[in-house]
């Protein structure tokens, strides 16, 4: 009995023609942009971490019960393809002495973002909206 397997999809990546080791992930779903823009939007006032990340999120996508393994997975593929890195935090007592793991955006995810919305922009200028 022969099996049909298929192949795994290709993942988009923006050719840097200068570099082409530094090409940009362009393949992010909109869970992990939305994860993308809590990490950036606690870079202008605390440091974002998972359970500030999910609180935020939640809000945000009227969604009370995500769960924070999602966030994780989330956070982890978003490092993965460069957007995004971790370090550890000073440890708290309140932890038990551990330290959080903290997240901050890259220059290369804030361009990849950047060159998402510009993309976005330019056809909702090509396309005429009309209000409901």
């Amino acid at each position: 009995m022969k099996l049909n397997v298929k192949a795994k999809p290709t993942v988009k990546r923006k050719v840097n023609k200068n570099n082409p080791s530094k090409s940009i992930n362009l393949n992010i779903g909109d869970f992990e942009k939305s994860v993308f823009f809590s990490v950036l939007e606690y870079e202008k006032t605390s440091n974002a971490y998972g359970v500030a990340i999910q609180k935020s999120l939640a809000t945000r996508l009227n969604r009370p019960y995500l769960l924070i393994g999602n966030i994780y997975n989330s956070l982890e593929r978003l490092e993965k393809k460069g957007f995004i890195t971790s370090y550890l935090g000073e440890s708290s007592p309140t932890r038990g002495g551990k330290p959080k793991r903290l997240y901050k955006t890259t220059s290369v995810g804030r361009k990849a973002v950047y060159d998402i919305v510009k993309h976005f922009d330019e056809i909702r200028d090509r396309v005429v909206l009309c209000p409901s």
